[in-house]
């Protein structure tokens, strides 16, 4: 062989093996490749499969949220921008007193407001306004308003009180300017026109706008509130279609408003005004005295004929929309002029309190008519004096002199016991203030009122002061003028008190009287005390009455009080002063209280009296003339 075909032979031989066997592992790696491809390109089709499948089912959850789960709302505020409903406010109720004159009348007055869903402009995640913007620049070159303050309040479905109280003249000026602005409507609201803006406050309260954005007008204080839903009426309203520019394309029927009712008040105008001066006089004119209340009730059925408090404050300003300068004058008179004292104000009684420690003494056998005790100005324990208010005494004295003179030592032995006399204790004598429905709510139809205090002495540590302070109504004895009034009517009415209130009437519905308590006594101790208050006023502490009976002919009685209180330190006095006349009849109770003011004898007393008088001299003076004045008793 050639040697060169061997050594092709030999040498090549290997490399073709070698060669082939590459194409072999070649072959297989191919083959892997192909195989991981197919692998991988699969997974990813099952991942996209998946989140594509995700996407969809996201999308019909989220369908099914909005068009099955939320379809109610939704339905709702697409309405709302296609249907839009205006209000027609309704006239509310009127008030008058108990002989027909007007106390407060409804006057129509022009309202602007501005409807922010007439001008917003929605986008998917965010709002504009700009267009709410534009309708107050073109309004503010007629009216002066707030831009930037009215549009930091925008927010969806806001409707914004721009301009109140503007009369026919103020308005048609600017007329066509309203007219033209889409957000901008003009609303009539019968709005409220107090005849007695001062004298009356504490009862009639005001109406003002709610403090919540509801488009809603409603009483604040008096009976006002507390007459809301009957004064108020039932708002109307029609409906306007509007397409998706805001401009309107038809108007349909809607409801008709209904007019709130009116209500009379057992209320006398003219012996309000007589009593309001005469109290705003008084608190005036006496050194270091806070306030005051006068209260005049008819014993024979519980009607408030006044009820006046002073200071007081004008409810027309508030009905008007009051300046911050004169709010924050009023509640920074330290006379607060915003407190009815006559429900609202809890105050130790004094010795107008005795009438209820009387009772007790004599219905619990503690004490008859005739037993007595010799006071010489103070009763003495262990080294200690607890003083009479007249410091030498008043020498004999039974039950019926006691309250003549307010004398203290007799209710402090009948209460506390000493000596050899026996007492009622604080425990009966809580009991018999229940009874006299103190601590207890007359539930008089005005807001605020308190229920005062009655200690039964388990409330701290007691001791034998505390008793004797209870006894004449002070330390921890408290009570409303209210109150007060109540239980001097249980005598005056021959011992039934009749729950007190205002409004008689509504809609000339008759309100039946309610007693509140009764007959707690038995006759002959009732007795008692009751002509111990004609002593009072006869010749005793009350000695503005001393010649009632010569002026009038016929016996008053009543029951002064001087409580003692407290104040940075000092001691000072309340003036109290409760009464009624005829004494036979008991047809008026009055009830004067002056915070810090002085006397029961020396302050309340005398204007009591004059109150008193007033009543009688119209009374009388329109009997004689056959007017349809007179109080009658209603059954």
């Amino acid at each position: 062989m050639d040697l060169q075909k061997f050594l092709e032979i030999e040498i090549y031989k290997p490399l073709k093996s070698v060669k082939r066997n590459f194409k072999v592992i070649d072959s297989l790696i191919k083959k892997d490749s192909e195989a991981l491809f197919d692998s991988k390109f699969s997974s990813y089709v099952n991942l996209f499969s998946i989140v594509f499948l995700l996407f969809i089912l996201i999308i019909f959850l989220r369908i099914f949220y909005l068009q099955v789960i939320k379809f109610s709302e939704y339905k709702n505020l697409s309405e709302r921008n296609y249907l839009r409903g205006s209000v027609i406010y309704p006239s509310r109720g009127l008030i008058l007193d108990r002989n027909g004159n007007f106390l407060v009348k409804n006057v129509p007055y022009f309202f602007i407001y501005q409807n922010v869903d007439k001008c917003l402009i929605r986008f998917a995640n965010s709002n504009n306004f700009d267009k709410c913007i534009e309708d107050l620049q073109v309004l503010s070159k007629s009216i002066e308003i707030d831009i930037k303050k009215i549009s930091e309040s925008y927010f969806p479905g806001r409707i914004i009180l721009i301009k109140k109280n503007l009369n026919k003249n103020q308005i048609t000026p600017f007329l066509t300017d309203i007219n033209s602005l889409k957000s901008i409507d003009l609303v009539v609201v019968p709005t409220r026109d107090y005849l007695y803006e001062e004298s009356m406050s504490h009862i009639l309260g005001y109406v003002s706008e709610s403090s919540n954005f509801d488009d809603k007008y409603e009483g604040k204080d008096g009976v006002e509130l507390y007459y809301n839903e009957v004064l108020s009426g039932t708002k109307g309203f029609t409906q306007k279609k509007y397409d998706s520019q805001n401009e309107l394309l038809d108007t349909f029927s809607g409801v008709s408003p209904i007019s709130g009712k009116n209500i009379k008040l057992s209320i006398d105008t003219n012996l309000q005004e007589f009593a309001y001066e005469k109290l705003k006089n008084k608190v005036q004119n006496t050194k270091d005295s806070t306030g005051g209340t006068v209260i005049v009730q008819d014993p024979r059925s519980g009607e408030i004929l006044a009820l006046v408090n002073y200071p007081s404050y004008s409810i027309q300003k508030f009905s008007d929309g009051i300046s911050n300068e004169d709010y924050q004058e009023l509640i920074n008179n330290p006379g607060k002029p915003f407190f009815n004292r006559a429900v609202s104000g809890a105050y130790p009684p004094g010795s107008v309190f005795k009438l209820v420690t009387a009772a007790g003494i004599l219905e619990e056998g503690i004490a008859n008519p005739k037993d007595s005790i010799f006071d010489r100005g103070y009763i003495e324990i262990k080294n200690y004096r607890y003083h009479n208010w007249k410091r030498d005494g008043h020498g004999e004295v039974d039950i019926t002199r006691a309250m003549k003179v307010s004398n203290d030592t007799y209710f402090y032995t009948y209460t506390a016991g000493f000596e050899d006399k026996k007492g009622l204790g604080v425990p009966k004598l809580y009991d018999w203030a229940n009874k006299f429905n103190f601590s207890k709510l007359t539930d008089i139809d005005l807001p605020g009122e308190v229920k005062g205090f009655m200690p039964d002495g388990t409330g701290k540590v007691w001791y034998l002061g505390d008793t004797f302070i209870t006894a004449i109504g002070q330390g921890d004895v408290l009570s409303t003028p209210l109150q007060a009034s109540v239980l001097m009517s249980y005598f005056a009415n021959n011992q039934k008190a009749f729950k007190p209130y205002i409004v008689s009437e509504i809609d000339d519905k008759i309100r039946k009287n309610q007693i509140l308590y009764s007959d707690l006594m038995t006759w002959s101790n009732f007795e008692i005390v009751k002509n111990s208050l004609k002593e009072v006023n006869k010749s005793g502490t009350a000695f503005p009455f001393h010649n009632f009976n010569n002026r009038w002919g016929f016996e008053s009685a009543g029951k002064t009080g001087t409580s003692e209180f407290l104040k940075k330190g000092v001691m000072k006095t309340h003036a109290w002063y409760s009464g009624f006349a005829p004494y036979d009849t008991g047809e008026i109770v009055v009830t004067v209280f002056l915070e810090d003011g002085g006397g029961g004898s020396t302050d309340a007393a005398p204007l009591a009296r004059e109150v008193m008088d007033f009543y009688f001299d119209r009374k009388i003076s329109v009997d004689k003339k056959k007017s349809p004045f007179k109080i009658e008793t209603k059954n």
